[in-house]
């Protein structure tokens, strides 16, 4: 004779099976082949047709029909040739032309760059099993394409809510105490800072939402920088 227990741990598996899919969503829901195939690359980034990331994320960019048979569907994230970093002549050298912004350039075939204050990441930010951006700097370098997005919209591979993705890689620029010398202190208080010394430093009344980002009350790399569409 079957028991209660039993079935019970039927019905419950089978729910989980069910539903199992219809609580994580990748960030990119559909055919894999739209990614994986021959004719694309990270580092192509003079040709936005053979990007595989900018195929898509470009305005009027490709469109995909999703897992659920959703068709037509675009990205909501745009990017240009002309956003990608000419700042330390990564874009010209690798045959560019020169780029309006001066954030990040994602197509830069090595990724440690002292004049960046730019080190090679540690393995817990990135990891790949075929080592397709291994030494390099892309799209994939931060952002991991198979995550839920219903969980990580950015599809981060870290936290970077105090702008631990960055440090990651400019731990180098990590610095405190230092007066300013080789770069701007960081994990100052601000708000205090500022009280004690008001004719050097402006108060933030608007911080976070129209004048500096501050990270947990303190100055931080994001306060200032951006790594897409900005001056930085």
């Amino acid at each position: 004779m079957v028991s209660r227990a039993f079935v019970v741990a039927i019905f419950f598996s089978a729910v989980l099976l069910v539903s199992g899919p219809a609580l994580a969503q990748p960030g990119h829901y559909f055919d894999c082949k739209q990614c994986h195939g021959p004719g694309v690359s990270l580092l192509s980034l003079g040709n936005v047709t053979t990007n595989v990331c900018l195929k898509c994320h470009k305005a009027g960019g490709a469109t995909v029909t999703l897992t659920d048979g959703t068709s037509g569907v675009a990205p909501t994230s745009h990017f240009s040739v002309n956003d990608a970093s000419d700042a330390m002549g990564s874009a010209t050298a690798a045959g560019y032309a020169p780029t309006m912004q001066n954030s990040h350039f994602w197509a830069a075939p090595r990724d440690v760059l002292p004049a960046a204050g730019a080190s090679a990441p540690t393995r817990a930010l990135y990891y790949s099993r075929y080592g397709i951006s291994n030494g390099k700097v892309t799209c994939g370098r931060c952002h991991e394409p198979h995550l839920d997005r219903l969980v990580n919209a950015q599809l981060l591979r870290m936290d970077n809510s105090a702008d631990a993705l960055c440090l990651d890689c400019h731990r180098g620029w990590n610095k405190t105490a230092n007066h300013g010398l080789e770069t701007h202190p960081l994990k100052v208080d601000y708000a205090t800072f500022q009280a004690a010394n008001p004719g050097r430093y402006k108060p933030l009344v608007n911080a976070g939402s129209g004048d500096i980002r501050l990270v947990n009350g303190s100055v931080s790399c994001t306060s200032c920088h951006s790594s897409h569409w900005a001056d930085s």
